[in-house]
C-alpha cells in the first residue's frame, strides 16, 4: 500500500508493516490500538494497586504527577518501559 500524504502534523497515512514516526495508522486501527492503550494502563494503574492493597486513587494522582514531572523536567527523569510494581 502507498503512502498517502496526511497534513497534519506532517504526518503519512501508512496501513501495514511497521510505523515509524513521522508516520500514522489509519483512523481503524488507531481507535484498535488506543483502545488497547486504556486496557493495559487501567491494568497498571488501577488494578495492581488493587492486588496489592493500595489505593488506586492515590496511584493515579501520583500518575499524575508523575507525567508533569516527565513533561517538565524530561533532562532528569527516565521513562520506565512497565514493571515498576514488580517484586
Amino acid at each position: 500500500m502507498t503512502n498517502i500524504p496526511y497534513s497534519l502534523f506532517g504526518w503519512n497515512l501508512k496501513a501495514g508493516g511497521v510505523i515509524l514516526p513521522e508516520e500514522r495508522l489509519p483512523v481503524g486501527q488507531t481507535i484498535i490500538i488506543g483502545f488497547q492503550h486504556v486496557v493495559a494502563m487501567f491494568g497498571a494503574t488501577v488494578l495492581a494497586p488493587i492486588l496489592m492493597g493500595f489505593d488506586p486513587n492515590v496511584a493515579v494522582l501520583f500518575s499524575g504527577v508523575g507525567t508533569l514531572i516527565f513533561l517538565f523536567l524530561p533532562p532528569f527523569t527516565h521513562a520506565g518501559q512497565g514493571g515498576e510494581n514488580a517484586p
